[in-house]
C-alpha cells in the first residue's frame, strides 16, 4: 500500500436563491466574527498590554453561540474556530515577519465584507457532508443551516472526504474539498530515464535530456496577460469613471461620508473581477497541463531551485539610494510573474512524485546552469540579451538548452553516473569553479 497523501478538489456549487441568501449570510457573519476577533487583540493590547490568545477567544465564542443561538449558534462550531485559527495565523506570520527584520511586515488588517472569501468545516460529517456522483463526479453537499446542493466537478483521484472550504468567487460559490488518498499518475511508454526544465520568459519551459539537437524541446510562452491585459486596463478605466462620476453627482454636504455603491458601480467592479479571474484561470490551466505533460515524460526529474520572490524584488530602491532601471525591471517581474513559476514547480514536484519518480532541485548559486557550459564546465558571464552557448567543438546550441544540460550533467553525477559527450572535462578538473556533487 502507497503512501497516503491529500489532494484537492473544487467543485461548483449551484444553490437556489433562499440557498444563496444563508451563504451570504454565513460569510457575512465569519466576516464579522473576523473582524471582532482583531479588534479584540488590538483593543486588549493597547489599553492593557494583554495578547489575547487563540484560546481566551475560543471560549468567548462559546458564551457568544450560546446567548444567540439563532445567530452564530445556528452556525457550526468548528468552522468558527477555523476563522479564530486563520485570524491567529496571521498574527503568527506577523511576529516572524517582525522577527526577520522585514521594513513592512504586515500587521493584520480588518477584512471588508466582499474581500471575505469564505470559511472552511474541519472535519467531514460535522457541519458538512458531500455525496459524490459515480467516480466523484459531479454530486451534491450538504451544509448544516443551508441543505443540500449539486455541485459539479470532477475529482482525479478518490479518497475519504477531510475538509471542505466554502468560498464565493466572482463567477459564484465554490466548494474545496480535500481527501486524503493513494495518487498515483503512469508513464509515458517512451518516458526518458532524466530530464531537466529550464524556466524562462522567452521560453516557457525547456525539457532537456541531451545535448543533441533532438534531445531537448522548448514550450512556447504564451504570455497570457499581453493577451489579456488591454481588456484589464478598460475594465479598470470604466469602474474609475463610474466611481468619479458617482462622487460627482453627490451633494456637497455628502461628498465627504461613504454612500453604497450604484449599481453601475458595482457592475463595472464584477466586470474587472470577472478579467482577473480569466487569466488567473488561463495561467492556473496552463501550470496544470504543463506539468502533467512533464510529469509523464521523465523517470527522473531536476530543475533549478528559484526563490521567486527574490527574482521578483523591486528595483525602486529609496531616497537616499534611488534604483536604476526601475521601469525596465518591473516590466521584467511582470512577465516573469505572468509565468507562475512558483505554482509550476509546486505542481511539477507533486506530480512527478505521484509516477514514483525522483524530484531534484539543483542549487542555482552553487551551479550558476545559465553561466556554465556543460562539457567544459567552466563560466562564462553571460547578459539576458545573449540567446546563444557555443560548445568547445565549435557547435551552437540554445542558451536555454546548455542551462537545461548543465543541469542534466549536475544531477546524473549526483547519483554517480557519467555522460558520455564529447569532449567532457571532469567536473572537478583544475580550474572549474564548481567540484563535483
Amino acid at each position: 500500500m502507497g503512501t497516503m497523501a491529500r489532494r484537492r478538489v473544487t467543485y461548483k456549487v449551484y444553490p437556489n436563491k433562499q440557498q444563496e441568501e444563508l451563504l451570504e449570510n454565513t460569510r457575512r457573519m465569519h466576516c464579522d466574527l473576523y473582524n471582532a476577533a482583531l479588534e479584540e487583540r488590538i483593543t486588549a493590547y493597547r489599553r492593557r498590554g494583554i495578547s489575547v490568545k487563540k484560546a481566551d477567544q475560543e471560549k468567548s465564542l462559546t458564551q457568544i453561540r450560546q446567548q444567540d443561538p439563532l445567530g452564530y449558534g445556528a452556525i457550526n462550531a468548528q468552522a468558527l474556530q477555523g476563522t479564530l485559527k486563520r485570524l491567529d495565523e496571521a498574527f503568527q506570520h506577523f511576529f516572524r515577519r517582525v522577527k526577520e527584520g522585514r521594513e513592512a511586515p504586515g500587521f493584520p488588517r480588518f477584512k471588508a465584507g466582499r474581500r471575505f472569501k469564505g470559511w472552511t468545516y474541519k472535519a467531514h460529517g460535522d457541519g458538512w457532508r458531500v455525496f459524490p456522483g459515480a467516480d466523484w463526479k459531479h454530486g451534491r453537499l450538504r451544509l448544516s443551516g443551508i441543505g443540500t446542493m449539486q455541485i459539479r466537478g470532477k475529482a482525479r483521484t478518490q479518497g475519504a472526504p477531510k475538509t471542505c472550504t466554502i468560498t464565493k468567487k466572482i463567477d459564484g460559490w465554490y466548494a474545496s474539498v480535500v481527501i486524503e488518498c493513494q495518487p498515483r499518475r503512469d508513464h509515458d511508454q517512451d518516458a526518458h530515464d532524466a530530464m531537466t526544465m529550464d524556466w524562462g520568459q522567452e521560453t516557457y519551459a525547456t525539457l532537456v535530456w541531451g545535448i543533441e539537437d533532438d534531445e531537448y524541446e522548448e514550450l512556447a510562452n504564451e504570455r497570457f496577460w499581453q493577451s489579456e491585459k488591454d481588456k484589464i486596463i478598460e475594465k479598470n478605466r470604466e469602474l474609475s469613471q463610474a466611481i468619479l462620476d458617482e462622487y460627482n453627482a453627490l451633494p456637497k454636504e455628502e461628498k465627504k461620508q461613504w454612500k453604497k455603491p450604484s449599481k453601475r458601480h458595482r457592475r463595472k467592479r464584477r466586470e474587472l473581477a470577472r478579467a482577473h479571474r480569466r487569466l488567473s484561470n488561463r495561467r492556473k490551466d496552463r501550470s496544470h497541463k504543463t506539468s502533467a505533460y512533464i510529469a509523464k515524460r521523465c523517470k527522473r526529474f531536476g530543475t533549478e531551485k528559484l526563490t521567486v520572490q527574490n527574482m521578483t524584488r523591486s528595483a525602486k530602491g529609496s531616497v537616499e539610494n534611488p534604483g536604476k532601471n526601475v521601469r525596465q525591471k518591473a516590466g521584467n517581474n511582470r512577465e516573469a510573474l505572468d509565468t507562475a513559476p512558483a505554482d509550476l514547480l509546486k505542481m511539477i514536484r507533486y506530480k512527478v512524485e505521484e509516477t514514483g519518480a525522483d524530484y531534484i532541485e539543483i542549487p542555482t548559486r552553487q551551479v550558476k546552469p545559465s553561466q556554465r557550459c556543460p562539457v567544459a564546465w567552466t563560466c562564462e558571464k553571460k547578459g539576458l540579451g545573449d540567446r546563444k552557448h557555443r560548445l568547445p567543438d565549435g557547435r551552437v546550441i540554445g542558451r536555454d538548452h546548455a542551462s537545461g544540460a548543465t543541469q542534466l550533467r549536475w544531477m546524473l553525477a549526483k547519483s554517480g553516473q557519467s555522460i558520455p559527450w564529447v569532449g567532457c572535462r571532469p567536473l572537478d578538473s583544475p580550474g572549474n569553479s564548481h567540484p563535483e556533487p
